[in-house]
């Protein structure tokens, strides 16, 4: 339409929309923690550029969604169980972050700056430590444990692994919604921040899988020297309960999404974004130098671990200088020779890496 109304424009605007995708924001990147929640997802206008090079000013559609036609007849009130407020869901015509305990909703966005920068540190160190799992690990259980908050391979119903991409991933959904739509599983994606939020999750799942090629659910894992399958203790959109899940066919159908032939796409057509992989038509743009839709070899992809942990905020080399080593050194830890550190690599003194497990 741009392009019918103004002549002397053409061809400047299609082919920009047909580039546009999904944009994501890094709530992990350093300047988070300073500049916490930027104002392009809550300023009542944005400042937009239209034909003829002029700017004018719209509502913004990244601060809320307003529901049309009406709530829909589904949605109820949820009470909070730990703080005792109430998200009045069937009676808030628009979405909210934050929002007070009443029918009249509104949104809160110190409480959103104040949650988002006091997570920040935190949510940045997780984020480094993912891309510090070592080679040689058993690839389910290397995947398990990056991927998913109930790691179902440890066997333990009281095990919760807050270090996964999915835990960080919900830390990113409270702080933002608190008593409001994004705070809520069922309620999340009608806010429209959800969808920057997950596009930076895959973004960090996509630079994860090209560091770690080889890690993958496969069809099930070992424990104790036994064979076990994935499940889905809740069933899916279109499985029972405890259903066996694998990475592709009818039982990897990742209902209700369907692909470009109509088919449900399955987990295995999701991995990878290089020309080898099932086509996404979309990709990221390079990140400290690593293009996650380019071949590399095992070397560049080690090398880009460190880069990428070391950016977001986990260094073992500095780490070491910071810590009593006198209150851990006498751990015993295997020498880099003996453990099969390559020759061209440079051992780091007196560096230990603890996962602690906690149950209360």
């Amino acid at each position: 339409d741009i392009e019918r109304a103004n002549p002397g424009e053409r061809g400047k605007w299609v082919p920009e929309a047909k580039k546009l995708r999904f944009p994501y924001w890094d709530w992990a990147e350093p300047r988070v923690q300073q500049e916490g929640f930027p104002s392009v997802f809550y300023d009542e206008q944005l400042e937009i550029l239209v034909a003829n090079g002029e700017k004018v000013a719209v509502g913004n559609p990244f601060s809320y969604y307003t529901y049309q036609g009406g709530i829909p007849s589904d949605f109820t009130d949820e009470v909070d169980a730990g703080s005792g407020q109430t998200a009045y869901y069937s009676k808030w015509n628009r979405t909210y972050r934050h929002a007070p305990s009443t029918p009249d909703g509104g949104s809160d966005i110190a409480a959103v700056q104040t949650a988002i920068k006091t997570q920040a540190l935190n949510i940045r160190t997780k984020i480094g430590l993912l891309f510090t799992f070592p080679d040689g690990e058993d690839p389910a259980l290397a995947y398990d444990e990056f991927s998913n908050s109930v790691n179902e391979s440890r066997r333990e119903e009281d095990y919760r692994n807050i270090g996964s991409l999915e835990a960080v991933h919900g830390i990113i959904h409270g702080s933002v919604g608190g008593n409001g739509h994004m705070g809520d599983p069922d309620y999340a994606a009608f806010d429209p921040f959800f969808f920057f939020h997950h596009s930076n999750v895959d973004r960090l799942l996509a630079l994860w899988e090209w560091c770690y090629k080889d890690y993958w659910m496969g069809d099930g894992y070992v424990f104790n020297g036994r064979n076990y399958p994935w499940t889905q203790e809740r069933g899916t959109f279109a499985q029972v309960y405890n259903e066996q899940i694998l990475p592709s066919g009818a039982r990897g159908a990742l209902y209700p999404f369907r692909n470009e032939h109509g088919e449900y796409w399955t987990s295995e057509q999701t991995r990878f974004l290089d020309a080898d992989a099932y086509p996404k038509y979309y990709s990221y743009q390079e990140f400290l130098g690593i293009k996650v839709d380019r071949k590399a070899t095992d070397a560049e992809r080690v090398a880009a671990r460190a880069t990428i942990a070391r950016y977001y905020g986990f260094d073992p080399q500095a780490a070491v200088t910071k810590l009593n080593t006198d209150t851990w050194s006498h751990i015993p830890v295997t020498p880099a020779t003996e453990a099969g550190l390559p020759k061209s690599f440079k051992e780091i003194k007196n560096f230990r890496l603890f996962i602690v497990v906690a149950r209360l």
